[in-house]
């Protein structure tokens, strides 16, 4: 399979229903990475997910990606929850903090 031979790809689904809604991948050119030796931190179920992997021969790098729920005028409960979630895990866990984030944060 091309797709194999060329990518690593680390994701967490969404556990209430993980092939409909919901779920963060992080995508890794086998080719221009450093792939072997990954660390991956599943923070909140489907929504977001760590990597921790070598760059540029003894340095790591930390990447975080997202799917924040959708804010709503009416609701942004679960929004807020899940950023003080996100913020709650990195004051628990300094040595996880990333060093680029991306995703889909819903801010609209």
């Amino acid at each position: 399979n091309l797709f194999r031979r060329r990518m690593k790809i680390h994701f967490t689904e969404n556990p209430e229903n993980p092939t409909r809604k919901g779920g963060v991948a992080i995508v890794l050119n086998k080719q221009l990475t450093n792939w072997h030796n990954i660390q991956t931190k599943v923070v909140i179920p489907g929504q977001a997910l760590l990597i921790k992997t070598r760059w540029h021969g003894d340095k790591d790098i930390i990447i975080l990606g997202v799917y924040a729920p959708n804010v709503s005028l009416n609701d942004s409960k679960e929004s807020a929850e899940f950023f003080s979630a996100l913020h709650n895990f990195f004051m628990e866990h300094p040595e996880w903090r990333p060093d680029y984030m991306g995703g889909d944060m819903n801010f609209v």
